[in-house]
């Protein structure tokens, strides 16, 4: 768990330099855990109180997402898509995906 703290660490000061001020603006933040690290994303999950929740594996274990809370809610599919496409310049495109 030790090496865990430097990451949270990474991600507090990303997190506190923010402006978040700007309206429209998207915001993408990510840390990647070094493979040595063993953490359960599962056991943090069921550890937040944001909701919704939502937890994945891929099958051959290469990816897990672990994520809580609502920043956008769509009431169709092609209404995600349509927003994904709009804002492809300011997301990462690799990392944001609609799970259907």
């Amino acid at each position: 768990m030790e090496k865990v703290n430097p990451v949270f660490s990474t991600l507090y000061e990303k997190v506190k330099n923010i402006n978040l001020t700007a309206q429209d603006d998207l915001l993408h933040l990510k840390v990647i855990l070094p493979s040595e690290v063993s953490f359960s994303l599962l056991s943090w999950l069921a550890a937040q109180t944001y909701y919704p929740q939502f937890y994945w594996q891929h099958r051959d274990e290469s990816e897990e997402v672990a994520a809580c809370g609502q920043v956008k809610c769509f009431n169709h599919i092609r209404d995600a898509h349509r927003f994904l496409a709009t804002h492809r310049h300011s997301l990462h495109a690799d990392d944001v995906r609609i799970w259907d």
